[in-house]
């Protein structure tokens, strides 16, 4: 079991690539169009990352590794809240 210290920054920045990947898979096979829209994905991503380094900035919620005492749950908390 975790210790709810790691900064989650990382995982999350990731997954907004992916959310992208999947976009330009979708305008490479047509036939993913019907369940993917690009649009709706890149612009999830870009909301994603712009929340994350948003709080980043802020400087307000910072885990441990960034000179704070979040947890993990509370800077992801932080970023659900943008």
């Amino acid at each position: 079991m975790g210790t709810n210290r790691a900064n989650p920054s990382a995982m999350i920045l990731s997954a907004t690539m992916m959310l992208r990947h999947l976009g330009y898979v979708q305008c490479v096979f047509e036939t993913l169009r019907y369940f993917l829209h690009f649009s709706s994905l890149d612009s999830l991503a870009n909301s994603i990352t712009s929340a994350t380094f948003s709080v980043i900035d802020e400087a307000k919620v910072r885990t441990q590794d960034m000179g704070g005492s979040a947890t993990t749950s509370e800077f992801t908390a932080e970023i659900i809240k943008k």
